[in-house]
């Protein structure tokens, strides 16, 4: 978007997703959304278990904490 000649965050916003370690480094900051990854991992995980132990093909629904990082990408 840089190279195309349009200015962040004036002309273009942009967010990415899951807050890498990268998001803090390039030129501007990366604004994110922040979600745990391990904890998504481990419920989809004890889901799985649940599903298989007990034969069974239950739906259930969760909410995921989750942070949005402001950063150089986005106005304020």
């Amino acid at each position: 978007i840089k190279e195309m000649g349009f200015q962040i965050p004036e002309e273009v916003s942009i967010i990415g997703f899951s807050n890498v370690p990268e998001s803090r480094i390039i030129d501007p900051p990366l604004s994110t959304v922040e979600q745990s990854g391990v904890e998504v991992g481990k419920r989809a995980f004890q889901m799985l278990l649940d599903q298989i132990k007990n034969n069974s093909e239950l739906f259930e629904t969760w909410i995921v904490d989750t942070k949005l990082i402001l950063r150089g990408t986005t106005k304020e």
